[in-house]
Formats: C-alpha cells, sequence, structure tokens
C-alpha cells in the first residue's frame, strides 16, 4: 500500500522531530525531552498511530522504562 502524501509528511517529520528530541536528551534535558514526545504522540495517535508509537518508543527510552529489570 502506497502512502498518501499526508502520512509520508508525518513519517519525515516524525523522523526529525525524534532526532531532535533524542539530541535534546542527550544533552541532559530528559524533562523537556520526554514532556515533548508525550506531546507529540498525543497529536499523533489516532491519525498516524505509526508515527505515534514511535513517539512512545522515546518516551519510554528517555523516561528509563527500557533500562529497568
Amino acid at each position: 500500500m502506497t502512502e498518501s502524501p499526508e502520512d509520508t509528511v508525518a513519517h519525515e517529520l516524525t523522523a526529525l522531530l525524534a532526532e531532535a528530541l533524542k539530541r535534546l536528551h542527550a544533552l541532559g534535558d530528559a524533562d523537556t525531552a520526554s514532556t515533548l514526545a508525550a506531546r507529540a504522540w498525543s497529536v499523533l495517535r489516532t491519525a498516524h498511530p505509526k508515527q505515534a508509537h514511535k513517539m512512545d518508543g522515546l518516551l519510554h527510552l528517555f523516561t528509563g522504562v527500557l533500562h529497568r529489570p
């Protein structure tokens, strides 16, 4: 199935946002990176669930959930 132009834009913008959030987190601002990832998830979750899933993964990474035993 081919992506619509809207889906392509959402995918590209999500990739750019993810890169920026990872850099922000790496600079030591985990709180802001987490907050922005959560807000992005909220915006994307209905119309673009695949992109929302990426934000969800980042949020878990930023909050340390993925590193807990």
